[in-house]
């Protein structure tokens, strides 16, 4: 029989390890506010004891929770620095590969850890913190594995390309993995296949390039929040969005909506069924007037004028990201805050998303026009949703990254790899003329 001693330590051990399990499954689910000690309790059958041994409150939980879970994950990707051989090209599909992968297993931390990047509160936060460090550490590991990619002598030539080709290898998995949680119809293996194949053609081609002067990028500055409205429906959407940005989806209570806008419960229910409605009232409006400051996706055939249009309308906006348009921040806190049954604000959300991608799927359609992709839907179809996810992924960057960012250079990064996507595309196959016999 093994001593006392020994099994205890190992009983203590397995509690631990259900306790963050749980602990885990439920923030992922719910979020910081949604998480307590009392569902962990409840859950993992441990009495509330054995939980309090182990931490002493949420906030410790929790943290060691992003540390456990991402150390697990960073296990399943060991050796991948090793294991990564073959020219650039091949090592940028690897790249992408590890992404689709990491798409299709659908890691808990990635989903919590993003719900706490997108809270704007000014509350200490040990858990995002520690995701703060731990996205921090992903960044550098990148930064460090483009230069090895790119060598020496292109990294002497291209100081720059290692952290910009890292802004897009971010954005790309961060958005792709935004869009699992809103639509998973999408065929991810075949958006992170021309990806994969595209970044690696562009960063081979710029690192050879010669150097390209750049001016300096103006300093980045986010405008000032918005005073509170007047008119009691504005009023109660601009303190809906003001709250779900601190608190997340499960945080935002009518109570705390009211104590912000400071009106009372009886004009929220005037104008609004229920909190779901309310956030979805948020999404529509926020919608609705940052559409009208974007720029029109102009009529656009051949690759010159897509090109032109592409970084027009993609500069200008993600330029307007730095506004935080609350369509994007609710819309993707209330979609990764998994719930029983879909609320207002996701279905609204995800048919927005819906039919932007008509719409741009459309517009790469039209710019095909007597090219070798005439009537190329897939392809357009694939270039959409690259487009959104990328941008998806760029807003979340703007909110929780410390980047010096130039956009410029970022936009003709992106709008370069949407070319070499469109380049790296099978012709459509035409169907043969019969030939008439005399």
């Amino acid at each position: 029989m093994p001593p006392r001693t020994a099994r205890r330590h190992k009983q203590g051990a397995e509690s631990r390890e259900r306790i963050l399990d749980v602990a885990l499954e439920i923030a992922a689910e719910r979020g910081y506010d949604g998480t307590t000690m009392a569902l962990v309790t409840e859950r993992s059958g441990l009495p509330a004891s054995s939980v309090y041994w182990h931490f002493k409150n949420k906030d410790a939980l929790l943290a060691e929770v992003l540390e456990h879970s991402y150390s697990q994950w960073r296990q399943g990707e060991s050796g991948w620095e090793r294991s990564d051989d073959g020219d650039a090209r091949a090592r940028f599909r690897g790249r992408f590969e590890r992404v689709r992968l990491g798409l299709a297993n659908q890691p808990q931390f990635w989903r919590f850890g993003l719900m706490l990047a997108l809270l704007s509160g000014g509350d200490e936060i040990a858990a995002r913190d520690r995701f703060l460090e731990v996205r921090a550490d992903t960044i550098g590991s990148t930064v460090a594995w483009c230069r090895a990619v790119l060598g020496a002598d292109a990294v002497a030539r291209h100081p720059e390309l290692p952290a910009l080709l890292t802004q897009f290898l971010m954005a790309s998995a961060d958005g792709l993995f935004l869009s699992t949680q809103i639509d998973p119809r999408w065929s991810y293996g075949r958006i992170t296949e021309a990806l994969g194949r595209a970044t690696g053609e562009v960063a081979v081609a710029l690192a050879a390039a010669p150097p390209v002067k750049r001016r300096k990028p103006a300093p980045i500055s986010r405008p000032a929040p918005r005073p509170a409205p007047d008119d009691s429906r504005e009023r109660l959407l601009w303190a809906a969005s003001k709250v779900a940005a601190e608190r997340g989806y499960v945080g935002t209570t009518i109570s705390r909506v009211c104590a912000e806008s400071g009106l009372p419960v009886s004009s929220v229910y005037w104008y609004f069924e229920d909190k779901d409605a309310l956030l979805g009232a948020v999404v529509q409006s926020s919608w609705e007037d940052w559409l009208q400051r974007q720029p029109h996706w102009t009529s656009a055939v051949g690759a010159e004028a897509r090109d032109a249009t592409l970084r027009k309308v993609l500069l200008e906006g993600t330029r307007s990201f730095l506004d935080t348009p609350d369509f994007l921040r609710v819309g993707h806190g209330v979609t990764l805050a998994r719930q029983d049954e879909e609320t207002a604000a996701h279905t609204l959300f995800r048919d927005l998303r819906r039919d932007t991608e008509k719409l741009l799927t459309t517009w790469f359609l039209d710019t095909f026009a007597a090219s070798v992709h005439e009537g190329d839907k897939n392809l357009a179809q694939v270039l959409a949703r690259i487009v959104i996810s990328v941008t998806d992924g760029l807003f979340l960057a703007e909110q929780i990254d410390d980047w010096a960012w130039d956009l410029e250079a970022f936009i003709d990064l992106f709008v370069a790899v949407l070319e070499a996507v469109v380049d790296g595309a099978a012709p459509v196959a035409r169907p043969r003329r019969s030939r008439r016999t005399a």
